[in-house]
């Protein structure tokens, strides 16, 4: 009597694909619907560690700490000056839960610290 093996269950292709759009480690570029580009590190499907954001709307660009996706650390926001075509930084601290913190300097219209 010949033996014959069942083949084994293969995953449905879903789940293949689910796993590979995780997003964790370091990744180049990821875009959002509407224009916003993060590169940076990733935990658990949020921006965690070292990160620049920029955002399409107002051209606002956040360089430095992500924890568990809020600014939190580190880090520089800036703006675009139309009049000299360059960008601005409007601060540059620390964060907590995606706010300023005290600890950190603001900058005037004229790049001079507040």
């Amino acid at each position: 009597m010949p033996i014959s093996k069942c083949p084994p269950k293969s995953q449905p292709p879903w789940k293949e694909w689910d796993q590979k759009a995780q997003k964790n480690g370091l990744r180049h570029q990821v875009h959002a619907v509407n224009g916003d580009r993060y590169v940076g590190e990733w935990k658990d499907n949020m921006k965690h560690g070292k990160g620049t954001q920029i955002w399409k709307k107002k051209g606002t660009i956040y360089e430095g700490d992500w924890k568990f996706g809020k600014r939190d650390g580190y880090g520089t926001l800036s703006r675009p000056d139309k009049e000299k075509g360059k960008y601005r930084k409007v601060y540059s601290g620390w964060w907590k839960g995606d706010k300023k913190s005290r600890t950190g300097t603001a900058m005037r219209a004229t790049g001079r610290e507040a």
